[in-house]
């Protein structure tokens, strides 16, 4: 009683982390599989219990240049015809397998943290019935979010799939430092070590344009690539949630400031 709340987007990108330099992660229809064989909205629906936005693209929602792309649809049938394309072959174990390598995984999540436990877990279940052997391994939170000159788990890419968030923006929808080639650690947090030099060419034009047209159309090319090449599977844009007293005035959170855009005039 006497309570109030609301809900803003947030910068944080929530997702499935790729590390694109494992030999059997390289090809992107790989990637495409896994993305089609992850049931998305039951994850927001059940996991994340829908606080924020299913979201396709790599970039926050507010930022300038933000592509509304199609989230693509859970269909592990697809995923299956996919993998069978590319040459993975299920063996009488169930598993597939391409040239004597085997499609496994190592899915490596934050110890302590409930939610991505459990993601993790329906992952290795809807992995595993399109032939592909996943694994779980949870770090302590030191070790998994440490810096590269630590031996941090995502910064020295000794995982497969990790299951973050990532923050972006807010207000640009550049990508260098998380998705460019010069970004892979120890240089940056490109944790999924995917490297396109047409991103980075699309990248660079948007950052050096002052012209709203020349940015849009490159922030929604590098935004296609990336999703086609699909180094990420985006989950959600987390939302941040504020509860305050009725007989405050004057608040009105958003994703730029926990206080509002005029914090001088909040008063009770």
């Amino acid at each position: 009683p006497g309570k109030a709340w609301s809900t803003r987007l947030s910068q944080y990108m929530s997702g499935i982390f790729i590390n694109t330099a494992r030999p059997q992660l390289r090809d992107p229809a790989v990637r495409r599989a896994l993305r089609l064989a992850t049931d998305r909205q039951l994850i927001f629906d059940k996991v994340n219990l829908r606080n924020g936005e299913l979201v396709e693209s790599v970039i926050p929602k507010f930022a300038h240049g933000y592509l509304d792309l199609p989230v693509t649809k859970y269909d592990p049938a697809a995923a299956q015809r996919l993998l069978d394309a590319a040459g993975w072959k299920r063996g009488r174990d169930g598993v597939r397998r391409k040239n004597g390598m085997t499609l496994s995984l190592e899915i490596v999540v934050p110890s302590g943290y409930q939610p991505s436990s459990t993601l993790a877990a329906i992952l290795q279940s809807d992995y595993t019935k399109i032939g592909v052997a996943a694994s779980i391994h949870a770090y302590a939170s030191g070790q998994f979010f440490g810096p590269y000159s630590a031996g941090g788990i995502t910064q020295t890419g000794k995982f497969d799939v990790a299951l973050l968030s990532q923050s972006l923006g807010p207000i640009y929808a550049n990508v260098n430092g998380v998705y460019t080639c010069d970004s892979i650690p120890p240089n940056g947090f490109n944790q999924t070590r995917y490297c396109n030099h047409q991103v980075d060419a699309l990248n660079d034009a948007y950052l050096h344009s002052y012209d709203p047209a020349v940015q849009n159309k490159a922030a929604a090319a590098f935004q296609r690539l990336i999703d086609d090449d699909a180094p990420v599977i985006s989950v959600y844009e987390r939302a941040f949630l504020a509860v305050y007293d009725k007989r405050l005035t004057g608040y009105h959170p958003n994703s730029f400031s926990n206080w509002g855009s005029t914090p001088w005039a909040i008063d009770i």
